[in-house]
């Protein structure tokens, strides 16, 4: 798909489904850990830094939420991520699956804005979520510079 595409179609999206709220960030509640047995088939279909597709495609399977905003690691550093989120749990596969545990364990998660369901099956439909292109994009830029 054309990147300059795939860029105006997130772009719409976004702007429609008016998720970017003033450039707020909010710490989001501990994540859960996963048992053992979905971990197991988690890593069927999940893969190592690629936590948007990741989310994504965890959204499509167990109807959650997609999560979008920045993890801060124990060692200072501060990286964007997704995770998901249901009515009863929020957590990070990709955290859980690839990271080590001391930066699964120890990291605080600033949510950015939220997906639900439904909103990430049509990004998932349309494009997929490009967060390379939307950082770069001057609308969106701020959420990505905090």
């Amino acid at each position: 798909m054309n990147s300059q595409k795939t860029l105006v179609n997130n772009i719409e999206f976004f702007t429609q489904a008016g998720r970017i709220k003033n450039n707020l960030l909010k710490r989001s509640p501990k994540i859960t850990q996963l048992d053992d047995e979905f971990c197991a088939w988690a890593l069927q279909f999940m893969e190592p830094k690629q936590t948007f597709s990741n989310v994504l495609i965890m959204s499509q399977i167990d109807y959650s939420s997609l999560v979008i905003g920045y993890a801060i690691l124990p060692n200072g550093n501060v990286i964007e991520h997704a995770w998901n989120a249901d009515s009863n749990n929020i957590f990070d596969l990709t955290g859980q699956l690839f990271w080590s545990k001391s930066d699964f364990y120890n990291c605080i998660y600033l949510e950015g804005f939220r997906l639900d369901p439904i909103e990430a099956k049509i990004i998932s439909m349309t494009s997929g979520i490009r967060h390379t292109e939307l950082r770069h994009n001057p609308h969106y830029r701020h959420m990505f510079n905090q």
